[in-house]
């Protein structure tokens, strides 16, 4: 398709790899005619030369630099440019903008990371009446050369650079040399971290007010300003943009935090979330909803329970998360999953996420440290004497009174501090003891020597263990003292437990109990394990034993427990066969899932570890599944390969026409709104179905993306979508409806089959076109329909499992599915589609 109007642009992000010798320094360059600008003798390597002529060939350092400014003007990568070619350029902008060019490029560009500008300064000899419109990857390899100086004098028409700002461990943009730049005028400026080197390595606090002036004066003369993955926790800086003028800036935030929070597994989370001062001192952190720690399955927008002010609480969250992640969803079809307000005529929108590490406990906590008058710690075999009391939920009272007696000592401190509440934040009580005096019995008198009394600590438990042995094992009392009976254990629930002088029991019946070395805990938890790339993985028995028995290099193995065997965690793969968690992947398997890059990814090995490489924006790939590495969600796309889910957006291939009723907002591939919109009533050619971050797009361009608002039902966009022509059937007598949503005087009577061509989402209600101007209500249709051996669906439908529950997958509407029974569950009738998949009567 031709793009909306060149006046403004966004583009992608990027990481590096190319090289290019690393200068430093300032063109100086004078006008001294109107025919053609001479300089002064040449001080760096960017100053225009002395005999600069009209034949003077143009050389960009950069291939990818140098291919789309020659396509510019109409030649190919490999002619030559001349001065006079610049001066007689024909345009208003010339068009620099990356992701036109991700395409058929030539050979001889290998990376549309630009590693160099050198060659730009050439363009100061553009007509005077021409703007550069420039939105590229900046490279940040080691050998690139990130100066900024060929550009000066440029007048930019807008300026988008994708790049490192703030991570001092690869190379950096400048922020001194772009504030010398011509940019004060320019339509738009983007200064976008890459997100391939972090999430966060865009402007940080201390660069925003480095870049403050600049972006202030150029949001009072009606510029557009985006910052993406920046980490900026205070917009006080820009507080002197005008309000009285119109302007518009689009953050995408990403903070991380490394204090870190504590949770107790199977608990809530509460948490202060990290201030964010916005524009005039708005408070940006007060209306999270969303947080990503969460299991797959409950991931939603409002899955975060706003308290007041900056706290919050995560009730479900993910055991296995090693980072609270919270924040806005960055979802444009829902008004609470971002902020979008005005101050006077400026337009703020901001989105992101914030971060910090977890540190998970198995159960709310107080420790207590024995310590003498003095503050010394009393010891006992040369070890501090401490204990921890674990509870069982927060906020549950507990009374410590009988663990302030201590053998030979008194307790010395207030009573008070050992009753309380159990906290999610682990507790710490120091209790001070004075040594009671030791009296000598007289000689005649013979002493006794008393048993030590034994230290037996009991608590209430439900885990699940596997026996470790099929051979008889002894029984204990409620003591630890064994008895004369022997037992065969099997796999049971374990319901109580104790330590007894140091031991850790189970109990197993009445006065029965075990010790708990004879059992492997377990918990349930279905699902495939992937074994690493590179090498052969050993098994375990029960014991932990490493077996004669290997798996091979990336190969998947369904699991159905992870079991804790001598403190390591083990898949169960098989009859006491055991794949240690620490040398395979919980694989989410995947059938004809496509990605595109949306940044320069980086790739990593099963491992986690960088392997050197990264896959180039745009490009598009095929994966099996994904995994988290190292707590990233990860795509696999190679032997040994890996990406970031974050760096790469799903999608499937599509075909059909998209007819547009309304003006519609395009989004990039970052799932930003651009400035730029569909004009009313025209109509685009869909070629593929995009996820972006959790919404879905249709792509009707390069980098252009249409939402698809009818998964919305609270929006009134008037976006048709063509389907094949297919027939629904009337529940009830229905009214028909114009495409405005409006009532017409007609109606169908129920059991009417019409056929149609399309749906739409019309003032919040998803309809089908029946006819010229005809829409019927989806609530006024069948959901599907049963043929023979086939169902017809005509809207989402919800799916059930053999037991009657409810699934978080549908059958989408205009769809058919084939099916082979008709079963009853719990009194009501299933037509079985697939397996454990059931359609409810």
């Amino acid at each position: 398709m031709t793009t909306a109007p060149t006046t403004t642009s966004t583009s992608t992000i990027n990481l590096n790899s190319e090289a290019a010798t690393t200068v430093s320094s300032s063109p100086i360059v004078t006008t001294k005619s109107t025919t053609s600008p001479s300089t002064t003798v040449p001080t760096n390597p960017y100053a225009l030369p002395s005999d600069v002529s009209d034949s003077t060939v143009v050389n960009f350092t950069d291939p990818f630099l140098n291919y789309m400014v020659k396509s510019e003007f109409g030649l190919k990568s490999t002619d030559s440019l001349t001065v006079s070619d610049v001066k007689n350029f024909d345009g208003n902008i010339l068009n620099l903008v990356g992701d036109f060019y991700y395409g058929d490029m030539p050979s001889t560009v290998t990376s549309t990371y630009v590693t160099s500008f050198d060659g730009m300064q050439y363009l100061n000899y553009l007509p005077a009446g021409t703007d550069v419109a420039l939105s590229v990857n900046v490279s940040s390899a080691p050998t690139s050369n990130l100066d900024l100086t060929p550009m000066n004098g440029l007048k930019f028409e807008s300026l988008d650079l994708f790049g490192n700002y703030s991570d001092p461990a690869y190379k950096e943009i400048s922020l001194s040399q772009l504030t010398k730049l011509n940019i004060s005028e320019v339509d738009e400026l983007g200064l976008h971290g890459t997100g391939s080197i972090a999430i966060n390595d865009g402007i940080n606090n201390q660069e925003l007010k480095v870049m403050a002036p600049t972006l202030v004066e150029i949001a009072n003369k009606g510029g557009a300003i985006y910052l993406g993955n920046s980490s900026i926790t205070d917009f006080s800086p820009l507080n002197g943009i005008d309000k009285t003028k119109p302007a518009y800036l689009n953050i995408i935030n990403n903070v991380y935090d490394p204090s870190p929070v504590y949770a107790v597994a199977k608990q809530p989370i509460s948490f202060t979330a990290e201030h964010i001062t916005g524009l005039y001192g708005a408070d940006l952190s007060s209306g999270y909803n969303y947080s990503s720690s969460v299991p797959a399955e409950d991931l939603a927008d409002g899955d975060l329970e706003h308290v007041g002010g900056d706290e919050y609480k995560l009730v479900d969250a993910d055991n296995s998360a090693k980072d609270l992640v919270y924040g806005y969803l960055n979802d444009y079809s829902k008004p609470d999953s971002y902020i979008h307000t005005t101050y006077g005529n400026v337009s703020f929108i901001y989105a992101g996420t914030m971060a910090r590490p977890i540190i998970w406990q198995a159960h709310p906590n107080v420790t207590l440290n024995y310590e003498n008058e003095d503050g010394s710690p009393i010891t006992v075999n040369g070890s501090d004497l401490t204990k921890v009391v674990d509870g069982t939920t927060i906020g549950d009272p507990y009374d410590l009174t009988a663990d302030a007696n201590l053998a030979g000592y008194t307790f010395m401190g207030d009573p008070y501090v050992l009753r309380g509440n159990y906290s999610q934040d682990p507790q710490v009580i120091d209790l001070k003891f004075r040594a009671n005096p030791i009296v000598t019995p007289p000689a005649t008198v013979s002493a006794t020597t008393t048993a030590k009394p034994i230290s037996i600590t009991r608590g209430d438990v439900n885990l699940n263990v596997l026996a470790i042995s099929s051979k008889p094992v002894y029984i204990y009392d409620s003591t630890g003292k064994p008895t004369s009976k022997e037992v065969i254990l099997t796999d049971t629930t374990i319901k109580e437990s104790a330590e007894i002088g140091g031991d850790l029991y189970y109990k197993i019946g009445p006065d029965e109990w075990v010790l708990a070395d004879e059992f492997n805990p377990y918990t349930t938890d279905d699902g495939i394990a992937k074994t690493f790339d590179e090498s052969y993985t050993s098994l375990v028995d029960s014991t932990g034993k490493t077996i004669d028995l290997t798996l091979g290099p990336s190969t998947s193995w369904k699991y159905d427990k992870v079991v804790e065997i001598k403190g390591n965690k083990y898949y169960e793969v098989g009859t006491d066969n055991f794949l240690a968690v620490d040398k395979s992947l919980s694989f989410i398997p995947a059938s004809d899932l496509n990605l595109t890059v949306r940044d320069a990814a980086v790739i990593y090995n099963s491992k986690g570890e960088k392997v050197g490489k990264v896959l180039p924006s745009s490009s598009d790939w095929k994966t099996d599944g994904m995994a988290v590495i190292g707590g990233i969600s990860m795509y696999h796309v190679g032997t040994n390969e890996w990406v970031d889910a974050q760096s790469v957006n799903t999608y499937q291939s599509a075909k059909f026409t998209y007819h547009n009723i309304y003006s519609t907002y395009i989004y990039n591939r970052d799932g930003q709104m651009t400035m730029e919109m569909l004009s009313p009533k025209t109509s685009w050619k869909v070629d593929r179905i995009v996820y972006i971050n959790g919404s879905r797009f249709y792509r009707v361009g390069v980098n252009e993306y249409i939402m698809d608002y009818t998964t919305d039902t609270s929006s009134s966009m008037g976006v048709f979508i063509s389907t094949i022509e297919a027939k629904v059937h009337v529940s009830k007598e229905a009214h028909l409806y114009d495409e405005r949503g409006a009532a017409l005087n007609k109606t169908v009577p129920a059991g009417s089959i019409l056929s149609i061509d399309g749906y739409e989402n019309i003032g919040g209600q998803m309809m089908y076109r029946v006819g010229n101007n005809e829409f019927v209500s989806f609530k006024d249709l069948q959901p599907y329909t049963v043929g023979k051996n086939v169902v017809s669906v005509a809207v989402n439908t919800s799916l059930y499992d053999s037991k009657g529950e409810l699934l978080d997958v549908f059958l989408p509407m205009n769809s058919s599915w084939r099916y082979d029974k008709i079963v009853t569950i719990g009194g009501h009738k299933y037509i079985r589609v697939a397996t454990n998949e059931f359609v409810k009567e």
